[in-house]
């Protein structure tokens, strides 16, 4: 299993603040955004903060010892090292000079370069930025392998001395490797920039499918195909990478229901659309996700005429989502039928999310007796303290704060002056 090397994309479209991107290498092929930031780099090479992990020291020591601990083991760790320190240090050298700061960071199973750039780049210096590394990997490689007397075109095993196939797998070989146009690896996201260029918008989605179906296949092959029965676990290990960046892409990429109704809607089709959000707050997995959107008020106007027409009995999916139904009823000035509407969910199901449902019904109807007791069975079903101590200091209970039964509620070291949470 040898190294692998992976390019991370701007957290921003193209076209807009594109700040941030990443550079992975060595044992790369990592989704971690912030360890850069975490601590003090233990040195700078060339101007660049490098953070180095107790990590990357073990997996050196493992690898020496994975291969016999010999001679070629410590070599091999060595230059593994060494080149990934070299790889990171090309992409960071690009992107300064695309005027980005950039950061070296060396984690266990992971090399990566962490890069900021204050306006968007453009296309060319994004793919030069990804193929720095590779290519200034494979260059130094060779000219090493050539000083120790090796042929970069010669198998290792025709290789006598250990230091010269040790520096040829970790050299040319791992840098080839990290050309490879699949994601996470650099040749993958020089791939997808310039796929970007014909599919604005899908290209990251089309290679982030595209590249588990090759690796997949490639995995499938490695008891059939003699180059590549040596690979097993680096191409396992690529597929596990990979399907966590797919599952994280799926997730930021996702449409949540009720914005999609909202579309719809806005297209005219409102009866398609009241289908849509009659599945949406109907099905058992949490809309999560959008309960920023929908709290912030951002499709207020449409979903409730929305909700204003759909048919009764209200759907009924998860306590989440009725929760959430019962907010938007209470928003559209719907008070009163958003406490039954919760208090029969909490006859179903007495969970502390539908109390609390009832009790924003009421705090919105102006009845602090009310309010406070189904308070108090949500603390009865579980509620905690502070989640209890936010929502009656939340801009939902303003109404009724400073009745006696919701005040006595409230926990220890909380005002009606405190900092409003919404929950």
């Amino acid at each position: 299993m040898f190294p692998a090397d992976g390019v991370f994309p701007a957290d921003t479209p193209r076209g807009k603040h594109s700040d941030s991107s990443k550079h992975s290498n060595g044992w790369g092929l990592v989704r971690w955004r912030a360890m850069a930031a975490r601590s003090q780099p233990l040195f700078r090479l060339l101007g660049f903060p490098v953070h180095v992990g107790a990590g990357f020291v073990v997996f050196m020591v493992l690898l020496a010892f994975i291969n016999d601990g010999g001679e070629f083991g410590w070599w091999l760790a060595g230059s593994v090292a060494g080149f990934t320190l070299i790889h990171e240090l090309a992409h960071a050298l690009v992107a300064r000079r695309a005027g980005a700061e950039a950061t070296i960071s060396l984690e266990f199973m992971a090399g990566f370069t962490s890069y900021h750039a204050p306006h968007p780049l453009s296309r060319p210096w994004t793919i030069a930025i990804s193929l720095a590394g590779p290519l200034t990997h494979i260059a130094t490689g060779v000219a090493l392998l050539v000083l120790l007397g090796g042929d970069p075109f010669e198998r290792p095993s025709a290789f006598v001395e250990p230091k010269v196939a040790a520096v040829w797998w970790a050299g040319p070989v791992i840098g080839a490797i990290n050309l490879i146009p699949v994601l996470p690896l650099d040749g993958g996201h020089a791939t997808t920039t310039v796929l970007d260029r014909f599919l604005p918008g899908r290209a990251e989605t089309v290679m982030t499918y595209a590249s588990v179906g090759v690796t997949v296949a490639a995995l499938v092959a490695t008891p059939f195909v003699d180059r590549l029965a040596g690979m097993t676990v680096f191409i396992g290990f690529l597929l596990l990478i990979q399907l966590q960046g797919l599952f994280a892409h799926r997730k930021r990429t996702a449409v949540s229901p009720i914005d999609t109704a909202v579309a719809t809607a806005r297209t005219g089709d409102r009866q398609r659309a009241e289908a849509q959000l009659t599945k949406a707050f109907g099905q058992r997995t949490p809309l999560t996700e959008t309960h920023s959107k929908v709290l912030d008020g951002e499709h207020a106007a449409v979903l409730a005429s929305l909700i204003a027409n759909l048919r009764q009995p209200l759907p009924r999916g998860n306590s989440t989502n009725e929760y959430l139904l019962t907010i938007l009823l209470i928003n559209s000035g719907r008070s009163r039928e958003a406490a039954e509407y919760a208090a029969d969910g909490f006859a179903i199901e007495p969970t502390p999310m539908a109390a609390c449902g009832v009790a924003r019904a009421a705090a919105a109807l102006g009845d602090g007796a009310t309010t406070a007791a189904w308070l108090r069975t949500a603390l009865d079903q579980g509620l905690p303290d502070d989640q209890l101590n936010a929502l009656v200091n939340s801009p939902a209970m303003a109404a009724v704060r400073s009745h006696p039964a919701v005040q006595a509620l409230a926990g220890p070291g909380t005002s009606p002056t405190a900092a409003p949470r919404l929950t």
